[in-house]
C-alpha cells in the first residue's frame, strides 16, 4: 500500500527535508555549472602516435585540477588554463571561461594497440567534480618511438587514394626490422589532420593470370581492390579475356591469336602462382582446352595453383523453364546437377589424376547471384535494387544475365576468400551496400564442397 504524508511546516521531518534541500541545492549550488567536455581522443576515435589530449572545463567557481583516468586508472593531472575564445562565446556568464582549456601532447604509442577509454574529471574550488569519457581505438606502429637514424622508410613502398572511404593507403612502409607494415590515414576533424586509422603486417600476395569471358572479366578486374584492402600488397594480375564462347580455355588455346600469344608470355615468364579460367565445357570432351594450358604452364610454373570460376547460368528470365524441361524444382538444384557436378567430376577429378602434384579447385561464384536472386525474390535487400538495369543498382545489366555491381562485389568476395583464405567474418572492406554481402559470400564458401 502506497502511503501519504502530510508535513506541517514546523515538523522535525520537514525541517530534515529542508537542510537535504540547502544542502544539496543552495551549497553546492556553484557545482551546477561545473561544466567538461574531453574532445581529443573522440569518442569512438581513433588515436595513433604523439598526439594531444586537449578540451576544456569550467565552473563559476573555479576549476581547481583537471586529472586524466586511463582505462579506470588514475594516469596524471593535465596542465589547465588555456585561452579558449569558442567557449567563452557560448558561457560569457561563467568566470574565467576565456582561460578553460586543457590539454598536453601525448603519445598513444606507449598504449597497446585496440580499444582504450579515457576519462577526463574536472575539480571544482569546493570539490565537487564533473567527468567526461571517450572510448578510442590506438593504432600503432610495434615500436613506440623511432628515432631520426632509424625512422620507417617510404622507400618502395606506395599509396593509393580510395575515393569511397576517402582514406590514404600507404602500402609496403618498411620498418627498421625489414618488416612491412600498411598504413591507413584519414582526416580527423578533432585534430584538423589526417592520422593512423590502421596499422597491418604486409601480406604478401599472387602473381594470378586470370583467363575468362564476361561472366569472369568482372571478379578478374575487382579482386585486386579487394586484394589490396585485405592487406595483399604483393598482389598481381594479368587478365585475358574474350566474349562468350571465345572466353572458354578451349577457345582461347585453339584460336592461336594474339589473346593466346599474350597467356603464353605471361606464363612463359615462369613467375605465375595461380592460374584461373572459367568452367567453360565442352561436353563430349569435358577436359579439353584445361589440360593443354594447365600442361603449359607447368612447363616455366611448375608449382603453380589452378582455379575454375564456375560463373552462373544465363539469360535469367528463362530459369523457371529451363529448370523445369530438366526435371528440376529451381534453377539452382538444376545447375548443381548438370553443371558443378560435371565440372567437379569429369573435369577436376580428372585433371587431378592427370596432374597429381598440382592444386586445382572450383570457385563457386555463381553462389552470389543465386543468393541475392532469391533475396531479391523474397524482398529481404536491404538496398533499392532492380532485377534488372543500371550495373550499379541491378541484379543484371540485360537480358543475358551480366551481373551488377551488387552480384560483382558478392563474387569478387567470394574469390578473395577462396583464392587468400580470408575470413569474410572479420574483413572490413566496404561494399558500398546496405545488404550484408560478406556474410551472403561467407554462407556461399561454407556451403560449398570441401573436397573441390
Amino acid at each position: 500500500m502506497t502511503q501519504f504524508f502530510s508535513l506541517g511546516p514546523g515538523s522535525v521531518f520537514s525541517r530534515f527535508l529542508m537542510f537535504i534541500w540547502l544542502s544539496v541545492f543552495c551549497l553546492s549550488g556553484f557545482a551546477q555549472d561545473l561544466r567538461i567536455e574531453l574532445e581529443e581522443p573522440a569518442d569512438g576515435g581513433v588515436a595513433s602516435g604523439v598526439s594531444n589530449i586537449r578540451g576544456w572545463a569550467i565552473a563559476s567557481e573555479g576549476v581547481s585540477a583537471v586529472e586524466i583516468f586511463i582505462d579506470g586508472e588514475l594516469a596524471f593531472e593535465i596542465p589547465y588554463g588555456g585561452e579558449r575564445k569558442d567557449v567563452e562565446n557560448i558561457y560569457p556568464d561563467v568566470p574565467n571561461s576565456l582561460y578553460s582549456g586543457f590539454g598536453q601532447t601525448w603519445n598513444y604509442g606507449v598504449m597497446t594497440a585496440g580499444t582504450h577509454a579515457m576519462t577526463a574529471r574536472a575539480i571544482s574550488s569546493s570539490g565537487t567534480y564533473a567527468e567526461s569519457s571517450a572510448q578510442f581505438t590506438v593504432a600503432r606502429l610495434p615500436e613506440s618511438f623511432y628515432p631520426a637514424e632509424s625512422p620507417p622508410s617510404l622507400q618502395g613502398a606506395t599509396a593509393r587514394v580510395d575515393e569511397q572511404s576517402e582514406q590514404v593507403i600507404i602500402e609496403g612502409l618498411a620498418l627498421p626490422d625489414g618488416d612491412k607494415k600498411r598504413v591507413v590515414l584519414e582526416w580527423q576533424t578533432a585534430s584538423q589532420s589526417f592520422q593512423v586509422q590502421s596499422v597491418a603486417t604486409e601480406l604478401g600476395g599472387f602473381n594470378m593470370l586470370l583467363i575468362g569471358n564476361s561472366f569472369f572479366r568482372p571478379y578478374a578486374k575487382e579482386l585486386g581492390d579487394l586484394a589490396l584492402d585485405a592487406g595483399f600488397s604483393g598482389h598481381q594480375d594479368t587478365g585475358v579475356f574474350a566474349g562468350g564462347d571465345n572466353g572458354r580455355p578451349i577457345n582461347l588455346w585453339e584460336a592461336d591469336d594474339d589473346l593466346t600469344n599474350q597467356i603464353k608470355e605471361t606464363l612463359d615468364q615462369g613467375n605465375i602462382d595461380i592460374f584461373g579460367m572459367t568452367a567453360g565445357v565442352v561436353v563430349e570432351d569435358p577436359t579439353r582446352g584445361f589440360r593443354e594450358w594447365i600442361d603449359y604452364a607447368l612447363t616455366q610454373n611448375p608449382d603453380i595453383t589452378i582455379f575454375i570460376s564456375l560463373a552462373p547460368p544465363d539469360f535469367p528470365d528463362t530459369w523457371p523453364e529451363r529448370a523445369e524441361e530438366l526435371g528440376y524444382t529451381n534453377i539452382r538444384d538444376a545447375y548443381m546437377a548438370e553443371v558443378v557436378d560435371l565440372v567437379h567430376g569429369q573435369i577436376i577429378d580428372v585433371l587431378r589424376l592427370e596432374f597429381p602434384s598440382t592444386h586445382i579447385f572450383s570457385i563457386p561464384t555463381y553462389g552470389a547471384t543465386f543468393d541475392l536472386a532469391d533475396l531479391y525474390d523474397q524482398g529481404l535487400l536491404l538496398d533499392d535494387i532492380n532485377f534488372r538495369g543500371a550495373y550499379r543498382d541491378s541484379l543484371f545489366t540485360d537480358e543475358k544475365g551480366h551481373q551488377g555491381k551488387i552480384v560483382v562485389t558478392t563474387g569478387t568476395l567470394i574469390w578473395l576468400s577462396a583464392l587468400y583464405g580470408v575470413d569474410l567474418t572479420t574483413n572490413d572492406f566496404d561494399t558500398g551496400f546496405n545488404t550484408d554481402l560478406h556474410s551472403i559470400a561467407e554462407s556461399v564458401i561454407n556451403s560449398h564442397d570441401p573436397n573441390y
